[in-house]
């Protein structure tokens, strides 16, 4: 998905209540052919550590440095980051960080409520899809989830797009907003992973075989 058409989808995703805003889309050409596609500023915040990936620091220091892509509705953050060759995602970062503040959406940079006692409260934890075919190896599969730690990458049998992203997060988290998007239930007809990573605990898209 070009800019153009990656500025209208996140309006429609706007239109439809899921998302409140979003940064600016910027493309970079690099080496081969290549197009680098990136919704505003999505690396790492200064004081970053992985350990602390998914706290609320990290929450707050992301919001507080506008180093996201998306606010949707209930607080929670998109960061949105591939590249394209002829039309074809061949390397992407794209990361959802749960709400864990109510903000004050007219002044959403510096005004959190984390309710009651933080102590209580459901911990949810960061999910980063990334594919990365040049970095594959033994137990780095190219496709894969990221889940609490940095070296738990679940396979995933398919890269994915911008909207098998949000499909996939609508699925688990926004399902009244399914009817309002296109299908993408069924992936992309690609696994790249190596034959061992095919055999681990795989995360399954259904596949389009057509």
């Amino acid at each position: 998905m070009k800019v153009n058409a990656l500025n209208l989808y996140l309006a429609k995703l706007i239109d439809i209540g899921l998302v409140v805003s979003f940064n600016a889309i910027t493309d970079k050409k690099l080496q081969g052919n290549k197009i680098e596609i990136e919704v505003g500023d999505t690396s790492q915040t200064a004081d970053f550590n992985l350990a602390h990936e998914g706290s609320i620091q990290h929450y707050i220091d992301i919001v507080n440095s506008s180093q996201y892509s998306a606010l949707l509705f209930d607080g929670s953050l998109l960061q949105l980051k591939y590249r394209i060759k002829s039309r074809t995602i061949i390397w992407h970062r794209f990361v959802f960080i749960p709400g864990l503040a109510e903000q004050n959406l007219d002044n959403p940079f510096h005004e959190f409520d984390f309710g009651g006692n933080p102590i209580l409260e459901p911990r949810k934890t960061c999910l980063r899809f990334e594919y990365d075919p040049e970095e594959k190896a033994p137990n780095h599969p190219a496709s894969h989830l990221h889940l609490n730690s940095g070296n738990c990458r679940i396979p995933i049998n398919t890269r994915l797009g911008v909207k098998k992203y949000i499909w996939i997060l609508c699925e688990l988290f926004y399902p009244e907003f399914l009817p309002e998007l296109e299908d993408e239930r069924l992936g992309r007809n690609f696994n790249d992973n190596s034959a061992t990573d095919k055999l681990r605990p795989n995360i399954l898209i259904p596949q389009n075989n057509s």
